[in-house]
């Protein structure tokens, strides 16, 4: 199994998408007594372009960070961190073949 390297270029990336993750989340607007925002969708695409790791990486610190910002208990922001990391990760992974 080869192993992933994080190389310096791939780290910014990795930073740069946590960025717009947490810019993005800032933007809401109310619709049917819920707030919308795109951080979900900016969380996604991070999956599909920087892969599953690189992918959740940036959605869980870009998320996470947003809630540590905004005051919400360690609790929180740890619950965030692994929601989003799962969301990213299983966005971009490889289906495995079911039919013959």
């Amino acid at each position: 199994m080869k192993q992933e390297r994080f190389t310096t270029h791939k780290i910014v990336f990795i930073a740069l998408m946590a960025a717009l993750v947490y810019v993005l989340t800032l933007f809401r607007f109310p619709l049917l007594n819920s707030k919308v925002h795109f951080a979900n969708a900016m969380c996604l695409l991070s999956g599909l372009l920087l892969g599953p790791v690189g992918g959740g990486l940036a959605a869980g610190i870009g998320s996470g960070l947003y809630d540590l910002v905004g005051g919400y208990g360690l609790d929180g922001v740890i619950i965030t961190v692994v929601s989003k990391f799962l969301m990213a990760f299983i966005c971009c992974r490889k289906p495995k073949r079911i039919c013959v």
